[in-house]
């Protein structure tokens, strides 16, 4: 019974851990999965409409980005790093609109690569801000 107990305990903490370890190898697994979910679709699509279908999976990708950053953002938003906390993610959140407004990345697979590499960065400082605000308090 034991055995089983731990199990259940390392089953509930896997999400966790995988966020704490590396987003990215979690966030591009939910885009390779999403992409062989709907490999049928897009084979398939004929309407000018088909790129919503890989659009989705970058949404999905990014989706598991912010679900791993945005409990690190709460986390962060009161106590003594709350103001260098925000200040980051404000920036962050700036250069991202400004960068994927850009023409050359406005609705395209590259603005969505760029979306993605600053969701990353977005969680790579705020879990450098969290590890320092617990090492120095």
């Amino acid at each position: 019974m034991k055995s089983a107990s731990t199990f259940l305990v390392l089953f509930l903490l896997l999400p966790g851990a995988v966020f704490a370890g590396d987003i990215k190898l979690e966030a591009d697994r939910q885009f390779d999965q999403c992409m062989r979910e709907t490999k049928k679709d897009r084979e398939q699509c004929s309407f000018g409409g088909c790129g919503n279908i890989v659009g989705a999976c970058y949404e999905r990708q990014l989706g598991t980005i912010s679900a791993a950053t945005e409990p690190l953002t709460k986390r962060l938003s009161s106590g003594r790093c709350a103001q260098a906390a925000a200040s980051a993610a404000s920036d962050i959140d700036s250069l991202d609109s400004r960068l994927k407004s850009l023409p050359p990345l406005d609705n395209t697979w590259n603005g969505y690569e760029v979306q993605v590499e600053m969701a990353l960065l977005k969680h790579k400082v705020m879990s450098a801000v969290a590890k320092e605000c617990q090492s120095n308090p």
